[in-house]
């Protein structure tokens, strides 16, 4: 239905040929096929968002309250009446009440972590199955868990916003370019001097062709999967990585790797930092960097085993804390590992207010590490906002050479 009426436009308006009129409705039809699953997709994925960013305030609201997680599960979903998160808590539910094991409560959260795989959920479930084991009073690392899911939603919503003005712009560059490129046909006193030739017609064929690829790319780029961890390398990989990197024999490429591993580091430790920050409400400093070992990037894991074993031969040393993350330490990291220090030994008297200052630069650290991740789409949606202009001067550029043919032509003639 819209194709249609938009291939009698373009005809129209570049006064195409007939012939080429099939090729150029296969193509929107299934531009616009490709169009309406990819605004399905986004409305889905921006739902899902949405619905994980309720959860983590319900969920964490609910537990504050009844300090219970199947009393916190079942009050949360009774905000879910339909949809994925209703589902996802609904099985989580129904699982409980069929098993009665010890670690019942964590399976069940797993499943919400499979169905929303972002690390605040893990982090909100590893503070809530903590808690309920330890108890004693958490409101202060609710308060924490409040203020970085604030922070979560509005990263995403920013960035959600970007998204939009990007696709808005690649959306004017393209019909601006193909307008601009039509637009030579009525400069000229007959514009039959370019549609004689084929080859106005099969440039014009590709460059709206081109075009409305290039809107379909704007709008699947930024129809992005807010839940999914983006991550350049796997887990495997960046311990592999690590264990090269660890080889003095090696010396070919140890300037990459090192690029590699840096980034790996400035993209876990903000979630490393939030994770202990939660952990030291009710550990020591020990027992919180050996709890916190669980579930983290190879890179993380193999310093927080190496510094246990440091802290085994020397516990009331400075070096394993300095030591820490070794050649990928930056001034943020050791900060953190002096402020861990004197907590250890007793000398931060007021450790409260300065783990919230460096929960601050945690957020700032989380903020950049974000930006990290979605540099590839920035980027390409900056090559795509320029594409169509490129398209435009190239055509531009094929339609004057035509002209310039037809004139000498005609001066032939005369």
């Amino acid at each position: 239905m819209l194709a249609i009426p938009t291939l009698i436009g373009l005809k129209l308006l570049y006064r195409i040929e007939n012939g080429w009129l099939p090729v150029l409705g296969i193509g929107l039809v299934l531009f616009f096929l490709l169009l309406g699953r990819e605004r399905r997709r986004k409305e889905k994925e921006d739902g899902r968002f949405e619905a994980c960013a309720d959860y983590l305030q319900q969920m964490l609201f609910a537990f504050e309250k009844t300090r219970e997680i199947t009393l916190a599960l079942q009050e949360t979903a009774g905000l879910f009446p339909k949809g994925d998160m209703h589902e996802v808590l609904e099985r989580a539910l129904q699982f409980l009440e069929k098993t009665y094991t010890g670690n019942s409560e964590e399976d069940a959260l797993y499943m919400v972590e499979r169905g929303y795989p972002t690390e605040e959920v893990k982090i909100l479930h590893a503070f809530m199955l903590e808690a309920q084991r330890q108890g004693g009073e958490i409101e202060d690392a609710v308060a924490v868990l409040k203020e970085e899911h604030r922070r979560y939603r509005t990263r995403i919503n920013l960035f959600q916003e970007q998204c939009r003005k990007q696709r808005r712009n690649i959306l004017l560059a393209c019909i601006a370019g193909m307008l601009l490129c039509s637009s030579i046909l009525y400069l000229v006193p007959d514009g039959s001097m370019l549609t004689d030739y084929p080859l106005y017609h099969i440039g014009t064929v590709f460059l709206i062709i081109l075009n409305f690829t290039i809107m379909y790319l704007g709008i699947h780029i930024t129809a992005k999967d807010w839940l999914k961890e983006e991550k350049a390398y796997s887990n495997e990989e960046v311990e592999e990585k690590l264990l090269r990197y660890l080889n003095r024999k090696q010396r070919l490429g140890r300037r990459t790797l090192k690029r590699i591993l840096d980034k790996e580091v400035e993209k876990v430790f903000p979630g490393w930092m939030l994770t202990m920050t939660l952990l030291l409400q009710n550990r020591d400093v020990a027992g919180a960097i050996a709890q916190s070992a669980k579930g983290r990037s190879p890179i993380l894991h193999y310093y927080i085993r190496r510094m246990l074993s440091e802290l085994k031969e020397k516990p009331d040393s400075p070096e394993p804390y300095m030591n820490f993350l070794g050649e990928f330490a930056k001034p943020e990291t050791t900060t953190f590992m002096k402020l861990l220090f004197a907590i250890s030994s007793g000398g931060c008297k007021d450790a409260p207010k300065q783990l919230s200052n460096l929960l601050e630069r945690s957020n700032r650290m989380a903020e950049q590490a974000f930006v990290l991740k979605q540099e590839n789409s920035v980027a390409w949606m900056q090559a795509l906002f320029m594409m169509p202009t490129l398209l435009a001067s190239f055509k531009l550029i094929l339609d004057m050479s035509m002209l310039l043919v037809s004139f000498l032509a005609q001066l032939g003639m005369t």
